[in-house]
């Protein structure tokens, strides 16, 4: 055990040495002089300060001589200060704040990622798919409207036609020039028009034409005349069978509008068709290179009921006064007095009228009469009437109608000679035609 250095004393007096002596171990070992501590002890008055609460160095004591220092221990690197440890409830708090959080941002971009693929899948949707689907949509279509021009090899058709699920059309069009509304059915194409377009379709001679009324009159025409197949080209299930063969095909699909809406459309080498791209695949617009169609595509479903084809149904009762443009009847004999006993009194009159050689079976015929002064009902004109008859095919048979009344009675009898005056025309449809028509359109 060594000694302490000259002229140093204890701290505590004498007795401090005696203590240090009976310790384990000694006094504390001084450094060697010839070594020097790192850092020297601080001195009152000194440049570095006064060390500070939680230092790892003890305050100095101010002996009034030096004191010996206990070795200095080595300074830890510096480090940033460790966190508290939060107690176990709020570490769970915040785990499951990060987990609600974490999931919501997943949902969210999962949910933004379906978004955005049903928008490109869709934007991207076959040009077959997407007329499959179109096709399939016409299956709960009870009439498809075509607004534009319809043509064939002979004629063009412009307005507006509805198609029912039957294969009936109607609608206002222009017809070879002249403004008509068209109904076909049942094998039979009718057009009310004005009297003159039917006397020039008719080549009807100017007498003759002057025994009907001015006005607009039902008429069939040649269904060769038109060439178009309603029914097999043009009706809803006609429709989606067009675009399922074109689903076989080879096409191209653009974006663009029809109808004032958002449309997709299908493009193959003779025909286009233009499908809505929200609403269910809606075939909006149809364009055909032959026979020329370009037409803007409506469809009315199924539960329109009725109210769907009033019009045609009212317009379909209008047929049986409907002429056949095709056929004509004549007269067979020469028209009588029945019974005319005195002039100005009730008079009646008769012709025997044949159907056309070319009728399939008996046709009904129509004649009208006229009562004149002079001859082929030129002169004064006394008064008309008109008779009906259902004539068989390649025969002849009398019709009469009575003329009272008018200026007949006022000054009939004033003329000594009388002149009759009558023209046939052939009809198209039977009386029982009308309402068996009305029947299949209403059942379709």
């Amino acid at each position: 055990m060594g000694t302490p250095p000259s002229g140093w004393e204890p701290p505590s007096g004498s007795d401090w040495w005696e203590t240090q002596r009976q310790r384990p171990g000694g006094p504390p070992q001084q450094p060697r002089p010839s070594t020097p501590p790192p850092f020297p002890p601080p001195q009152s008055g000194g440049p570095y300060p006064p060390p500070q609460s939680g230092s790892p160095y003890p305050p100095p004591q101010q002996p009034s001589t030096p004191q010996p220092f206990p070795p200095p221990q080595p300074i830890p690197p510096t480090q940033p200060p460790a966190p508290s440890a939060p107690s176990a409830p709020r570490r769970r708090r915040t785990a499951l704040i990060a987990g609600v959080t974490l999931a919501t941002l997943v949902f969210v971009g999962l949910s933004a990622a379906a978004i955005t693929l049903t928008v490109q899948d869709s934007r991207k949707e076959k040009p077959r798919d997407t007329l499959l689907k179109a096709a399939s949509a016409l299956g709960s279509a009870r009439m498809l409207t075509y607004s534009g021009t319809i043509s064939s090899t002979t004629q063009t058709l412009t307005g507006r036609v509805k198609v029912t699920k039957g294969g009936r059309a109607y609608g206002p069009i222009s017809w070879s020039g002249t403004d008509a509304t068209m109904l076909a059915a049942d094998g039979h194409v009718f057009l009310k028009e004005p009297k003159s377009a039917w006397m020039s379709r008719m080549q009807v001679g100017t007498t003759d034409a002057a025994l009907l009324p001015d006005g607009d009159y039902w008429g069939a025409v040649d269904t060769t005349e038109l060439g178009i197949d309603f029914k097999g080209a043009l009706s809803p299930p006609a429709m989606a069978s067009v675009l399922r063969r074109y689903a076989g095909l080879r096409t191209t699909r653009s974006e663009t509008t029809a109808r004032g809406r958002k449309a997709i459309k299908i493009s193959a080498s003779d025909a286009a068709f233009y499908i809505s791209r929200t609403g269910g695949h809606e075939l909006l617009r149809y364009e055909l290179s032959f026979p020329k169609i370009a037409a803007d595509v409506t469809a009315q479903p199924v539960s329109a009921g009725p109210a769907a084809v009033s019009d045609v149904m009212a317009d379909l009762g209008r047929l049986g006064d409907a002429f056949d443009a095709s056929r004509h009847a004549k007269v067979a004999a020469k028209p009588e007095f029945t019974s005319c006993g005195t002039f100005g009194r009730p008079c009646t009159v008769s012709v025997k009228v044949q159907p056309d050689e070319n009728s399939p079976g008996p046709a009904r015929v129509r004649a009208y009469f006229r009562l004149a002064s002079a001859q082929n009902g030129g002169g004064k004109v006394f008064g008309d009437c008109q008779a009906t008859g259902v004539v068989a095919a390649g025969q002849s048979q009398p019709v009469t109608c009575t003329i009272s009344g008018g200026e007949w009675a006022r000054h009939g009898a004033d003329y000594k000679t009388v002149w009759v005056y009558t023209a046939p025309f052939q009809l198209a449809v039977q009386p029982q035609d009308v309402p068996r028509m009305q029947h299949d359109l209403a059942n379709e």
